[in-house]
């Protein structure tokens, strides 16, 4: 598990799983895929769009426990 993320916030993605280590671990693996292309989105919108991309960033680097981002 990488360490930027919370360790409270992942158990509570395998209590949420049955304790599914494996899925939580590919969870993990497509967040840490798709955080750079949802940045590099960031980059290039405007208005609604910022709101909208910067939103799902955020709701899901929070799932993860990834506060500083």
């Amino acid at each position: 598990m990488p360490e930027k993320l919370d360790p409270t916030a992942v158990d509570r993605l395998l209590e949420m799983s049955g304790g599914d280590r494996e899925f939580v671990g590919e969870l993990i693996d497509e967040y840490l895929s798709d955080a750079p292309g949802q940045i590099a989105a960031l980059r290039d919108a405007t208005g609604d769009e910022l709101v909208r991309a910067a939103h799902t960033l955020k709701s899901t680097s929070a799932t993860f426990g990834a506060a500083r981002l």
